[in-house]
Parts: structure tokens; C-alpha cells; sequence
């Protein structure tokens, strides 16, 4: 149930994250 959650928002997420977070992170959530 939590899986599918974060997987979701894992895939996309540490995509943005990764180029966020050495760039400007302007949406963490």
C-alpha cells in the first residue's frame, strides 16, 4: 500500500530530486 505510493513518487521524484537538489530546490513535495 505504501509501496505503490513511493514508488510513484520515487520514480519521478528522484529524477526532479536528483537535478533539484544540485540545482535549486524550489518543490521538495
Amino acid at each position: 500500500m505504501r509501496r505503490e505510493r513511493e514508488r510513484a513518487r520515487g520514480d519521478q521524484g528522484r529524477r526532479m530530486w536528483s537535478a533539484k537538489r544540485r540545482s535549486t530546490p524550489t518543490r521538495e513535495a
